[in-house]
């Protein structure tokens, strides 16, 4: 009954894969200029705190860290999808038991 289960489950998401819906067509042409512009920026926020906010290095750098790890939970969410799991699973790496 789990092998059923978990083949319905690879079988919707290769059919979502080959498919892409008009959101995902627009996050992978977004995808690239988010990026560039994210790290043009990351060094703004860096030295933005001691020159301009005062604060100290470390509390600057704790800070730019926090920013880095907010934003790019967009480009970890695209990057490590489902079709990673699909490949995972597929390929026989996780030992192919239920």
């Amino acid at each position: 009954v789990m092998k059923q289960v978990f083949a319905k489950i690879v079988q919707m998401v290769q059919s979502a894969q080959d498919s892409p819906t008009k959101t995902a067509s627009v996050i992978q042409r977004f995808e690239p200029i988010y990026v560039k512009a994210v790290l043009a920026v990351l060094p703004i926020v860096l030295l933005a705190g001691p020159f301009l906010l005062h604060w100290s290095w470390a509390t600057s750098i704790y800070r730019t860290i926090v920013f880095l790890v907010a934003v790019s939970a967009v480009c970890l969410g695209r990057q490590r999808g489902a079709g990673h799991i699909v490949r995972h699973f597929k390929s026989g790496a996780a030992g192919g038991s239920f």
